[in-house]
Protein backbone atom coordinates (compact mmCIF):
# COMPACT_ATOMS: atom_id res chain seq x y z
CA UNK A 1 0.00 0.00 0.00
CA UNK A 2 1.29 3.17 -1.04
CA UNK A 3 1.12 6.20 1.56
CA UNK A 4 1.80 9.69 0.35
CA UNK A 5 1.78 13.23 2.03
CA UNK A 6 0.20 14.73 -0.82
CA UNK A 7 -3.30 15.07 -0.41
CA UNK A 8 -4.34 13.13 -3.46
CA UNK A 9 -2.75 10.02 -4.85
CA UNK A 10 -0.74 11.64 -7.59
CA UNK A 11 -0.82 8.63 -10.03
CA UNK A 12 -4.10 8.70 -10.71
CA UNK A 13 -7.12 11.61 -11.80
CA UNK A 14 -9.82 9.33 -10.26
CA UNK A 15 -11.33 10.40 -7.43
CA UNK A 16 -11.90 7.97 -4.61
CA UNK A 17 -15.11 6.20 -4.28
CA UNK A 18 -14.63 6.33 -0.57
CA UNK A 19 -12.17 8.13 1.94
CA UNK A 20 -12.15 8.33 5.76
CA UNK A 21 -9.86 8.95 8.41
CA UNK A 22 -6.75 6.54 9.92
CA UNK A 23 -4.46 6.86 12.37
CA UNK A 24 -1.75 4.72 14.65
CA UNK A 25 -0.02 5.04 17.48
CA UNK A 26 3.42 3.25 18.73
CA UNK A 27 5.97 3.85 21.48
CA UNK A 28 7.86 0.82 19.71
CA UNK A 29 8.89 3.45 16.57
CA UNK A 30 7.86 5.18 13.37
CA UNK A 31 7.97 2.34 11.22
CA UNK A 32 5.45 0.33 13.77
CA UNK A 33 3.16 2.73 13.77
CA UNK A 34 3.14 2.56 9.68
CA UNK A 35 3.20 -0.61 9.97
CA UNK A 36 -0.09 -0.68 11.82
CA UNK A 37 -1.99 2.63 9.81
CA UNK A 38 -0.80 0.60 6.64
CA UNK A 39 -3.07 -2.48 7.98
CA UNK A 40 -6.03 -0.40 9.55
CA UNK A 41 -6.55 1.24 6.12
CA UNK A 42 -6.26 -2.12 4.84
CA UNK A 43 -8.64 -3.81 6.74
CA UNK A 44 -11.15 -1.18 5.82
CA UNK A 45 -10.78 -1.43 2.51
CA UNK A 46 -8.06 1.71 1.29
CA UNK A 47 -6.04 1.16 -1.49
CA UNK A 48 -3.70 3.88 -0.66
CA UNK A 49 -3.02 6.97 2.22
CA UNK A 50 -2.82 10.53 1.53
CA UNK A 51 -2.06 13.59 3.57
CA UNK A 52 0.38 11.75 5.58
CA UNK A 53 1.01 13.55 8.86
CA UNK A 54 2.81 12.34 11.78
CA UNK A 55 3.57 13.65 15.45
CA UNK A 56 6.16 12.94 17.34
CA UNK A 57 5.91 13.69 21.82
CA UNK A 58 8.06 12.81 24.43
CA UNK A 59 6.98 11.54 28.08
CA UNK A 60 8.02 10.77 31.30
CA UNK A 61 6.96 9.43 34.40
CA UNK A 62 8.78 10.18 37.75
CA UNK A 63 7.95 6.64 38.98
CA UNK A 64 9.98 5.12 35.89
CA UNK A 65 13.72 6.03 34.68
CA UNK A 66 14.26 7.70 31.45
CA UNK A 67 11.58 9.32 28.54
CA UNK A 68 9.83 7.66 25.63
CA UNK A 69 8.78 9.10 22.46
CA UNK A 70 5.15 8.14 21.18
CA UNK A 71 4.71 8.35 17.27
CA UNK A 72 1.26 9.01 15.60
CA UNK A 73 0.61 8.22 12.36
CA UNK A 74 -2.17 9.42 10.78
CA UNK A 75 -3.85 10.28 7.70
CA UNK A 76 -7.02 9.24 4.75
CA UNK A 77 -7.17 6.01 3.78
CA UNK A 78 -8.74 6.25 -0.26
CA UNK A 79 -11.11 3.65 -1.66
CA UNK A 80 -10.02 4.36 -5.63
CA UNK A 81 -12.80 3.32 -7.82
CA UNK A 82 -11.67 -0.48 -9.70
CA UNK A 83 -8.35 0.54 -9.47
CA UNK A 84 -5.69 -1.42 -7.25
CA UNK A 85 -2.71 0.92 -5.99
CA UNK A 86 0.20 0.05 -4.91
CA UNK A 87 1.18 -3.06 -3.23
Amino acid sequence: MEIYTTDVVPTTTAQPSRAWLVWSSSANGLEEALSNLREQARAKGADAIVGLRVTASQGSNPKYPGTWTVFTAYGTGVKQPSVSIGR
